[in-house]
């Protein structure tokens, strides 16, 4: 039998696996709870004599600069056959992985244990694990995981998000000084082109990361370019890879600077295959200079 990584050979490939659960789960949940009635073996809060645990779900910014606290949420928890509410009454939140040599925590928001904060305090990627129990029958959810790609604050960083599920927007820089061009390695950073040796070669600095190429839906994916070269000029794109049949997709890209953000871009009703040219970021040495370019063409 073929596993799920040989089924699944790339992320893209696993859009159609998300799009299921996420369409799926709380019908299949419902039907499980009707046919178990109907059989007589359990009740409302039972399948098969085993209670119905509840869903653990987490949600949050997906980043930020290093060295600030982050704001999780777990409003949207649920018991399956809660009659009123989402029926949750306990959220346990732990720090499931955290960068080599940070001390980071994660507490309750004052109190209210429906959200965490995240003391982060080094650059890199942070996992919180949510686990919830429900009150018809105390049952514990399996636990959750929400990671947080937390950048460096210098240089420049860049968020895209969208606003519609299971689709593929992707976020482009191209690296204009040495002549990169769109879609063309090593002068574009982008999903087949992580992270990719910049000039000064062999050097990590001049060098940006993609954390990664997020294809189900709403974002975040997170560049990095944490030691800019002097005097070069970069070129940001959202390009709209698929739309799944989900039609056109509002996108939002924030720029950050040395650890602030300094500018918001928006671009409604992005189509399908279309590139959105956002803008140029020129670097200074100690800042950056942003311009938008914010127009639209067709890959």
């Amino acid at each position: 039998m073929s596993s799920f990584n040989e089924l699944v050979r790339s992320p893209k490939q696993a859009r159609f696996l998300n799009l299921v659960t996420n369409m799926r789960l709380r019908p299949l949940l419902a039907l499980s709870l009707l046919a178990a009635t109907a059989a007589g073996c359990g009740n409302s809060t039972t399948f098969h004599g085993k209670p119905i645990p509840p869903i653990a779900i987490a949600k949050g910014p997906g980043g930020g600069p290093a060295t600030t606290v982050v704001e999780v949420d777990g409003t949207d928890s649920f018991d399956p056959n809660a009659l009123d509410g989402s029926g949750i009454y306990t959220w346990e939140w732990t720090l499931a992985a955290a960068p080599a040599g940070s001390n980071a925590t994660v507490t309750p928001k004052d109190g209210d244990e429906r959200f965490a904060e995240l003391t982060t305090d080094v650059a890199g990627k942070y996992i919180v694990q949510l686990r919830v129990r429900d009150i018809n029958d105390f049952a514990w959810s399996e636990p959750t995981y929400y990671a947080l790609n937390m950048f460096p604050i210098t240089g420049i960083d860049f968020i895209l998000r969208w606003n519609t599920a299971v689709n593929d927007v992707d976020l482009h820089l191209v690296n204009e000084t040495d002549m990169g061009g769109f879609f063309e390695a090593p002068g574009d950073c982008f999903f087949q082109n992580l992270r990719p040796d910049w000039l000064p070669m062999g050097s990590l600095d001049g060098d940006p990361s993609l954390h990664h190429d997020e294809v189900n839906g709403f974002g975040p994916e997170i560049l990095e370019l944490p030691a800019p070269t002097l005097n070069h000029r970069y070129h940001a794109y959202v390009h709209y890879f698929s739309d799944d049949g989900l039609g056109h997709s509002d996108v939002v890209l924030e720029f950050w600077v040395n650890g602030t953000k300094v500018q918001e871009m928006t671009h409604d009703q992005l189509a399908g295959n279309e590139v959105w040219d956002a803008a140029t970021v020129d670097w200074t040495g100690v800042d950056a200079t942003i311009t938008p370019v914010d127009s639209i063409s067709t890959y």
